[in-house]
């Protein structure tokens, strides 16, 4: 008997990672009835499953799985292809068994496991054992969670990895922080040592210092993939309620970023997925009277730029209601004065005021410019940018600009009354040089537009 407390939490992070699996391939599944190897994935996410939470107890979590490989028993062998009701089916149980996950287990638990058994229970004739499938009790041994030590995933042999909890990481990571700054003092006192042995020293530990810091920073890089996995089911199951029929195109998931900005964008970008859903898209009677195809198109993207990393939320849809804006911005108390001289496009950066929604009414999600306040909010927390870009009955794009990682940032140093005072890197546009003469000029001309100035003395005290 296995101790299960020590795998618990391999085994919710693992049990996570098939139920993902699970909802990817059966969204590829329902678009392709006949696509090759969804259902043996498929499979093999559940038989892995049904294993793993009979091993660590969780009988009713390893019934409803076991119930839903005898829905796929049948397809696995050939001969038919899945019909709604089949798929309906199979998204309902994926439901059931993400409610009795640990740690976010629904206090109905087995009334879900009930609920669902029923409805499968006339699919499988009966509830017979499917031919071919063994008891949970005989899989427990063979499936049972891996030594979190390490493993062998995603089928690439040879490539082992290690599950190392996040706050460990960010405590390493503060070490080697540390480490950087002791060695880069020790690198400016080494200038005034006279002997080669010792700054040769010096140097080599500054440079086994920054490729440390340089490891662990990698460490906490993680696809966008990870969060980008748990949207096209949500999106899907979103445009059903609302009546409308799409394609989730998804790419870049294998563009890296911290672990705690990945973190911090998951419900900034579910809530923009969203939003294109609800208001951006057209019903397909609207999009076919318009000249367009009756299925909308949504995209979510990754790019790398730089030391940056662009995600993108865009539609095709009907873009942003500019005039709705205007008359929400002035319901605001914004004078007409002010909006007569805005363009298109400050018009549309108006969506993200806080309140100003152009919805007719309250519902379950927001209207454009409902929340987009709490969107921009939270990527400037993470030092972001959030850029709108609108095309009247073309559609709309959302793009975030973020650093790839807050554990280190880069800076401008300068120096000022024989102090030193380090600038964020992101917040400097460009550095020039200035005329002294005269003493400090309360403005400077750059490339012909008037620049303010200030005495760092008077802006810090």
């Amino acid at each position: 008997m296995i101790d299960s407390s020590r795998y618990a939490e391999l085994f919710r992070t693992e049990a996570e990672e098939h139920l993902l699996r699970l909802n990817r391939e059966l969204l590829r599944l329902e678009e392709d009835r006949s696509a090759a190897g969804a259902v043996e994935e498929i499979f093999r996410s559940l038989h892995t499953l049904k294993g793993m939470a009979a091993a660590m107890g969780h009988d009713a979590l390893a019934s409803a799985t076991h119930g839903l490989e005898g829905l796929f028993q049948p397809l696995l062998r050939g001969g038919r292809l899945p019909d709604d009701a089949c798929m309906e089916l199979a998204f309902a149980g994926a439901d059931v068994l993400t409610a009795g996950l640990p740690g976010a287990r629904s206090a109905d638990f087995p009334r879900l496991v009930e609920d669902l058994l029923r409805r499968l229970d006339p699919v499988q004739g009966g509830g017979a054992e499917p031919t071919g499938v063994r008891s949970s009790a005989a899989d427990a041994p063979a499936t049972r969670p891996s030594d979190p030590s390490g493993s062998i995933r995603g089928g690439v042999r040879g490539v082992a990895t290690v599950r190392v909890r996040g706050e460990l990481l960010d405590r390493i990571l503060g070490a080697a922080g540390e480490l950087v700054v002791v060695s880069q003092r020790l690198e400016e006192l080494g200038r005034t040592v006279e002997s080669p042995e010792v700054r040769s020293a010096i140097r080599r530990t500054a440079a086994l210092a920054s490729a440390l810091q340089g490891e662990v920073l990698a460490s906490r890089m993680v696809p966008v993939a990870t969060v980008f996995d748990r949207f096209p089911r949500a999106v899907r199951d979103h445009a059903r309620r609302a009546g409308k029929t799409l394609h989730l195109d998804v790419t870049g998931g294998e563009i890296e970023l911290d672990r705690s900005i990945l973190d911090e964008i998951a419900e900034p970008l579910l809530h923009l997925l969203r939003n294109a859903v609800d208001h951006g898209l057209e019903t397909p009677a609207e999009r076919v009277a318009a000249g367009k195809p009756p299925a909308g198109t949504v995209r979510l993207g990754a790019s790398r730029s730089g030391p940056t990393i662009e995600l993108e939320v865009a539609d095709d849809g009907r873009g942003l209601d500019r005039e709705g804006i205007r008359r929400a911005a002035l319901a605001r108390g914004i004078e007409a004065a002010r909006l007569d001289g805005l363009s298109g496009e400050d018009v549309d950066r108006l969506s993200t005021l806080s309140g100003l929604s152009t919805a007719d009414s309250v519902s379950e999600t927001s209207g454009r410019g409902v929340g987009l306040d709490a969107v921009q909010t939270a990527i400037g927390r993470l030092g972001g940018i959030l850029e709108i870009r609108s095309q009247p009955g073309s559609g709309a794009s959302f793009v975030l600009r973020l650093p790839l990682t807050l554990a280190v940032q880069r800076s401008v140093v300068v120096e000022s009354g024989g102090g030193r005072y380090a600038l964020p890197a992101r917040c400097v546009r460009e550095v020039t040089r200035v005329d002294p003469d005269g003493g400090a000029p309360d403005a400077v001309q750059v490339r012909g537009e008037t620049v303010p100035c200030r005495r760092l003395a008077e802006a810090l005290g």
